[in-house]
């Protein structure tokens, strides 16, 4: 169905912003654990920060395979051989989606290149491995809202039903100017109950109806609102690129390429947002149900 189609995209679009974020840090401590080979002690610091930040795991390997540095420090002194590994070590960036004990893991990997006058020689590579229990927790909340806006608007139409079959026409109207009302935004609007029996109940259940269409909006909004307080990705993304900016002295190349890096970062984050934002307005959602 359309939601499902909207969910998956929601889906694929975290996890490759995810993927864009890590590979963005992965190149940041490679470049700058090149300037820190011989300070292993100051390199484990700025490995540790970046995976604080990044809600990540972070490993840097020799080129046999050793682990030298780990964040969380269980895998110091291991051999990995994976495929991310393997194909850094040949000098190709790599990614991958794994399970592991019902949960899904992000793990992406960049080779470290030593560049010498006459040739560039591959060193080592970065690991990080990152969950995605957090889009999931997203999904399950949009799908949630989703299922409670369609159950409303299959109620509403229930209840259009009855008023047609019984054929009255004062209270249709005033009902069917209630739901233009509804569809149109006005969540809540509730229509004046001067009647008794069946279409009084009918009116009384429509308007309870409207202020549960209501509550469940202000909860969307709330929801989205939660969401976009927690893109952290793309801030994240850039409070790394500036910290590297003031490790050491950097090249103007290197400045311009962070500085470059910080503005794509920085028009990224401004497009979830709006993207995020638009999806409160009421006729979306309207949209959304129609199409399904």
């Amino acid at each position: 169905s359309f939601s499902i189609l909207v969910l998956n995209n929601y889906k694929n679009t975290q996890i490759k912003n995810i993927e864009i974020s890590l590979f963005q840090t992965a190149n940041i401590v490679a470049d700058t654990y090149k300037r820190y080979m011989e300070n292993i002690v100051s390199a484990r610091i700025m490995v540790k920060s970046y995976g604080k930040q990044a809600s990540s795991r972070i490993l840097v390997l020799n080129s046999d395979r050793e682990v030298l540095i780990d964040n969380l420090n269980t895998y110091l002194g291991k051999t990995i051989n994976n495929e991310e590994v393997r194909s850094s070590l040949q000098g190709q960036s790599k990614s991958g989606l794994y399970s592991l004990n019902g949960r899904e893991i992000l793990q992406i990997s960049v080779p470290i290149i030593s560049k010498n006058i006459d040739e560039d020689r591959i060193v080592g590579a970065v690991l990080i491995s990152a969950s995605l229990d957090s889009i999931h927790k997203d999904i399950e909340g949009l799908k949630r809202n989703m299922i409670k806006i369609s159950a409303s608007a299959l109620a509403l139409s229930l209840i259009l039903t009855i008023i047609a079959t019984n054929n009255m026409t004062k209270p249709l109207k005033e009902l069917s100017y209630g739901v233009e009302k509804i569809f149109s935004g006005d969540l809540g609007y509730t229509v004046k109950n001067e009647y008794k029996g069946e279409m009084g109940r009918l009116i009384e259940v429509f308007n309870r109806m409207s202020n549960r269409l209501s509550n469940i909006e202000k909860s969307r909004k709330n929801f989205i609102n939660t969401i976009s307080h927690e893109l952290k990705t793309p801030l994240t993304s850039i409070k790394v690129l500036i910290e590297s900016l003031s490790i050491g002295e950097n090249s103007l190349e290197i400045y311009k390429e962070y500085l470059d890096d910080v503005y794509k970062e920085a028009e990224r984050m401004e497009g979830l947002v709006n993207n995020l934002m638009k999806s409160i307005k009421l006729e979306d959602m309207v949209l959304n149900v129609k199409e399904e």
